[in-house]
């Protein structure tokens, strides 16, 4: 799907050049956001690292319920990264992270 596609699919006219992201080594309390940073994205991708031995768990601030395993990512369709917030199902992962800004 072309960036104008998607941009008219979501009711979004503006244009996202650059790519971000990161890695978080997320445990099971607190959960922790993507990022500190806020940036105007388009969507942020989220894959649980296909080397961490547990599950990670994908959310708001208040509760994560979208259980990701190890190698597995949902793109998710939302304004700032920082409004993710994932964590660890047991002991600690890792969660790598992109987006469109």
């Amino acid at each position: 799907m072309s960036k104008a596609e998607a941009g008219t699919k979501l009711g979004v006219s503006e244009s996202y050049d650059t790519i971000i992201g990161g890695t978080v080594m997320a445990s099971t309390v607190p959960s922790s956001a993507l990022t500190a940073t806020h940036a105007r994205t388009f969507y942020v991708l989220v894959q649980c690292d296909p080397n961490s031995a547990q599950n990670a768990v994908v959310g708001n601030a208040y509760a994560q319920w979208i259980v990701l395993r190890p190698g597995e990512s949902i793109e998710i369709a939302i304004s700032d990264p920082v409004k993710v917030f994932v964590r660890a199902a047991a002991a600690t992962t890792t969660v790598n992270w992109m987006a469109l800004a």
